[in-house]
Order: structure tokens, then sequence, then C-alpha cells
């Protein structure tokens, strides 16, 4: 579930699950903001915020049980929320972050970014990628 916010500001909690989102904003006095495409959440965020973004958290994770006999759909489907998720966040953040000289960026991989995880090579292998990105 990622998370954005100003320095000092408030926090915009994203989920895929809009319940999800709101819960936890509820529970943190944040904002919630349910977008499945992250393309769409750093714009979003940034309008819900009144500003920029200063802190990003990137801590989604797609489970994907199985091993290489997993269907690519699903593995697409864990590149896209373990990788990808990351990577369009950087790409709408970076810009703004270089202009100003300020920004962070931080990912929540998991142990399985290090290690693995047996019986889920589609997370395993995304978290590899993610922790590499970062």
């Amino acid at each position: 579930m990622p998370s954005l916010r100003r320095r000092g500001g408030r926090v915009v909690v994203n989920d895929r699950h809009e319940d999800r989102a709101r819960a936890l904003a509820a529970e943190i006095s944040g904002l919630a903001l349910s977008a499945d495409a992250v393309g769409s959440l750093v714009p979003a965020a940034r309008d819900l915020l009144g500003g920029p973004v200063d802190v990003s958290c990137a801590t989604a994770g797609v489970a994907t049980p199985g091993g290489p006999d997993v269907p690519d759909d699903a593995w697409s489907s864990a590149l896209d929320g373990n990788l990808m998720a990351h990577v369009r966040a950087a790409r709408d953040l970076l810009p703004d972050w270089l202009e100003r000289g300020d920004g962070r960026f931080v990912s929540v991989v998991s142990a399985a970014g290090l290690l693995t995880m047996v019986g889920s090579a589609p997370y395993a292998v995304s978290k590899h990628a993610a922790l590499a990105f970062a």
C-alpha cells in the first residue's frame, strides 16, 4: 500500500481496494486515494495534498504462488505491482525532486528481495528487481 506525503503535512494512502485505503487513512488522519494505475497516483496525490510530494513510500506487494509454470499474466501482474509501480512513481516524482533538490523515495522490498521466497518465484524475482531499481 503506497503512501505519499508532504513534509510536515498530510499523508495520501493508496490501495487498489478503496475500502482499505480509506480505513488506513482514517486511522492516521490521512487522505485516501484508490488507484490501480500508479501512473495516475502522483498527479492525484499532488492534487489532494495541494502541492508537491516530498516522500514516497513504495510498499505494494503482489504475491503470486508458483514457479516457472505460472502463466505469463500472473508474472506480468507481479512485475507490474512489485517493480513497475516503483518505476512509474519515480518517473513522475524525480523531475520535481531534482529541480527542487529535495525528495525521498522509500522502497519497502521485503526479505524476498535479498534472499528468495520458496514457492513464489514471481514474487521473489520481482522483489529482487525492485531492490535493484532502488
